[in-house]
């Protein structure tokens, strides 16, 4: 690896932004953030705040946010969306392969609850997902190392994205 290459502060948003879009990622990464100017992502944090009134929400374990943590070697990960995404499922892999990998903390499960559309699903790390991972992590640190992002394509889901009109204005 050059060793002129800088690496990335890698969280659980980078993770869903790479399977979501490589253009809002690399913004993301490079400290442009439009998050805050979402009504989505406000009403997605209302929700996690309401859901499961009295427990610890927010853990923060060097650059991850769990929303929740469980004594019961469980992480709940609580999402506004009505459908499961491949982009959740790997944000959450990630919090379990963070966990073993920097603090040696293994054994947890996750689960990703989608309140509104009254699903969940269990989630647990395999070897072939800690093998996707450091895949992901090498690319999210190619994408970060790029002098500008990638061209952004038009998708579905960019409508309501809070990085709309910076891609396509």
């Amino acid at each position: 690896m050059d060793i002129l290459l800088r690496q990335p502060r890698i969280g659980g948003n980078a993770i869903n932004y790479y399977y979501t879009c490589k253009t809002q990622l690399w913004f993301f990464l490079h400290n442009i953030t439009m998050e805050d100017t979402s009504e989505y992502v406000a009403l997605g944090k209302l929700l996690q705040e309401t859901y499961s009134e009295g427990e610890e929400k927010d853990i923060q374990f060097g650059e991850i946010s769990l929303d929740i943590f469980r004594p019961a070697k469980e992480i709940v990960e609580i999402k506004r969306s009505r459908e499961i995404k491949e982009a959740h499922i790997y944000q959450l892999k990630y919090y379990l392969y963070y966990l073993k990998k920097r603090y040696g903390i293994s054994g947890f499960t996750g689960k990703l609850t989608y309140p509104r559309a009254h699903k969940t699903l269990r989630v647990s790390l395999t070897e072939e997902d800690e093998k996707e991972l450091k895949k992901v992590i090498l690319e999210i640190t190619k994408i970060f190392n790029q002098s500008s992002p990638e061209k952004p394509k038009i998708k579905k889901i960019c409508r309501k994205c809070s990085y709309f009109e910076l891609c396509f204005s």
